[in-house]
């Protein structure tokens, strides 16, 4: 089941917007829907105005973070290779 949902936006923004998702090759719907599935996953914006621009060292961190489970996966499977090249 879906909801109809509402809202008010300046209309300058949604012709904007209306621009975009056509470039995008899909409705506003749509990229209002994957907008909302993003956010549901837990991903968040960043506070406009507020946040202060990452130093080398923060973005260099937020990338091993990242990195760090596919490294160990990948560090697993050469394990398993090995073991069955053995």
């Amino acid at each position: 089941m879906s909801k109809l949902a509402t809202f008010r936006v300046e209309d300058e923004q949604w012709e904007t917007f209306l621009l975009e998702a056509k470039k995008r090759g899909v409705s506003a719907s749509s990229l209002l829907q994957d907008f909302v599935a993003w956010i549901n996953q837990g991903n968040e914006l960043p506070q406009i105005g507020t946040v202060a621009p990452l130093s080398q060292a923060d973005i260099d961190q937020h990338i091993e973070a990242k990195l760090a489970p596919v490294l160990e996966e990948l560090a697993q499977l050469r394990v398993s290779l090995g073991e069955l090249a053995a």
